[in-house]
């Protein structure tokens, strides 16, 4: 997207596009949002965590949403009394539904609040995912969290691949 500059405003409000008001309110913002980048030093970076008050919101409902997720499926990633079955089967699912979430979030609308949540709900499926492959194979606990953690470390590798969220310094 090319940059609009004082000539393109002047030029919108000659053909009555907008109110020489809103060009003035334009050009005051662009003044001050150059002049807030422009006096940052080199180490300091314009992060913004929320760009609005919906994003609160958000991720709010993803966080009741994702709660009462984890209370149907009854926390099977706590305990493999329920079965590898279940642990698998549902970590699946909600790996699956906060990819299409975030397909959403992150992608589409690029709202970093909420894809910072999503994340955080991919590991915990990925978590859930790698625990129940441990128990499927039988291992003791600590070899279970430890082929967690590396199965979880590689589901989140190819989330970031994919999805690119704001919130990484890779970007």
């Amino acid at each position: 997207m090319s940059d609009i500059n004082r000539d393109d405003i002047r030029a919108a409000v000659g053909s009555g596009m907008i109110s020489e008001a809103q060009a003035a309110s334009l050009i005051a913002l662009g003044d001050a949002r150059r002049g807030a980048r422009e006096h940052m030093s080199g180490l300091d970076e314009p992060f913004e965590l929320f760009r609005g008050f919906n994003e609160i919101f958000i991720v709010v409902g993803l966080v009741i949403l994702y709660s009462g997720w984890v209370g149907l499926t009854g926390l099977s990633f706590v305990s493999a009394e329920v079965g590898y079955v279940l642990a698998i089967v549902y970590s699946l699912m909600s790996m699956g539904a906060v990819a299409l979430l975030a397909r959403y979030f992150t992608l589409v609308r690029r709202m970093v609040a909420p894809s910072i949540a999503l994340a955080i709900f991919f590991a915990l499926g990925a978590g859930q995912f790698g625990l129940g492959l441990g128990w499927m194979v039988d291992a003791e606990f600590p070899l279970a969290l430890t082929l967690s953690a590396g199965i979880s470390t590689l589901l989140l590798i190819g989330y970031y691949a994919v999805f690119r969220v704001p919130f990484t310094p890779w970007r």
